[in-house]
């Protein structure tokens, strides 16, 4: 069956300024037609949509009361957790840095995610439904939370900024701050630990291939070759015109590639002639052709042909994309991802996330003094902020 790879027509730069047209024609018709009048619960402003929802917020208020019984043990475990999860997150942080200094510089640390500087806008929008399950849950999580310690909530809703889908809960400040510290725990620790749980349950799918099959085994049959995802510029394949982008390797040297196992088992050097077997998804045949394998820019003792490979898992019927699986394991790696490494980054002690506020009001509970807890946040937030900056610094400029 011919596979058409989906092309992208449209330069980044020429894709932000048809986003950015958009949102201001889109700003310029709601002023144009008093649109906040005509429909109260609805904003539009410059790069933003909000959608305030009344009606969500009576269904969620009115199911944590039905279940505020197990609500409060569910949110007890989510406290504790926020313990191990704030020690995790400083743990990371340090143990990063001290594995950086003892290899020379050969370990990653902390990466920021910016789009189009440290990720591409075409990641970004295939991270945009796991950023979404992340960020809604999240919020969902804290007014639950709320709802179930009696704190007062003044309103909910959601909103599209600029490409990033969200929601958020602005609670009453004067009903929070009056509330029990063990109130507040657990509703600070509430989005962080469904994040965690979510990214968890993704866990198995990525780390075991065999899962991930399981998943889509009506659909697809068990992986018999890797699919070309993308390219490596000035490699191999990139000097040739026969091999592209969604076509299916089966063989290399004589040796079958079924899976990515298989692929990894190959050993090329520099300069290695390779005899490369594959299917041409236009045509559905298989060619053969002869490359030379390229020198690997981070061991140039290792030859690669450059290519970004995934498996490949035939369609059991004709009309599913190929491509389909490579797509589905990309969203559940990025629940995954981004479920845990967020779950882990809201709870350090930094003002302005969750970690901060959980510290204090754990401070509190366990009945420290205001003068020493003030002291001890006062450090925590020091030693924090100075080992991310570390660790930023480290990553972007040492490096």
């Amino acid at each position: 069956m011919p596979y058409y790879s989906i092309k992208i027509v449209m330069s980044t730069v020429e894709l932000l300024m048809s986003i950015l047209l958009f949102w201001i024609g889109l700003y310029f018709l709601s002023q144009f037609l008093r649109l906040e009048n005509a429909i109260p619960w609805i904003r539009v402003g410059p790069f933003y949509l909000m959608i305030k929802s009344e009606r969500l917020n009576r269904l969620l208020r009115d199911f944590s009361e039905s279940k505020k019984g197990f609500l409060q043990r569910v949110l007890d475990i989510a406290s504790i957790s926020g313990i191990i999860i704030v020690g995790v997150a400083m743990y990371l942080l340090f143990i990063s840095l001290t594995r950086y200094f003892e290899v020379g510089g050969g370990v990653q640390t902390v990466q920021l995610i910016i789009p189009g500087v440290t990720i591409s806008i075409d990641t970004l929008i295939r991270m945009l439904p796991a950023l979404t399950l992340i960020i809604v849950s999240h919020e969902l999580a804290h007014k639950i939370g709320l709802h179930t310690e009696g704190v007062n909530i003044k309103s909910m809703g959601v909103i599209l900024l600029f490409l990033i889908p969200g929601a958020f809960v602005e609670p009453d400040e004067d009903s929070f701050k009056k509330s029990n510290p063990l109130s507040r725990m657990r509703i600070l620790s509430a989005g962080t630990f469904v994040n965690m749980i979510i990214g968890l349950m993704f866990m198995p799918v990525i780390i075991n291939p065999g899962v991930f099959y399981a998943v889509i085994s009506p659909l697809y049959g068990p992986p018999s070759g890797v699919i070309v995802t993308s390219i490596v510029p000035n490699s191999s394949l990139a000097m040739q015109n026969n091999i592209s982008v969604g076509d299916v390797i089966i063989a290399i040297n004589n040796h079958s590639i079924s899976d990515l196992s298989s692929l990894y088992q190959v050993n090329l050097h520099p300069g290695e002639t390779a005899v490369v077997r594959y299917i041409d998804m236009d045509d559905g045949l298989e060619h053969i052709i002869t490359l030379k394998a390229s020198p690997d820019p981070y061991n140039s003792s290792r030859g690669i042909l450059g290519f970004i490979p995934s498996n490949y898992y035939p369609p059991r019927l004709g009309f599913l994309d190929p491509s389909f699986p490579n797509t589905l394991y990309e969203v559940f790696f990025w629940i995954y991802f981004l479920g845990v490494n967020i779950a882990i980054f809201n709870m350090l002690p930094i003002y302005g996330l969750d970690g901060y506020g959980y510290v204090e009001s754990l401070l509190e509970y366990v009945n420290v003094p205001e003068t020493y807890r003030k002291v001890i946040i006062g450090l925590l937030l020091a030693l924090a902020i100075s080992l991310l900056a570390l660790n930023l610094f480290v990553s972007y400029v040492l490096r």
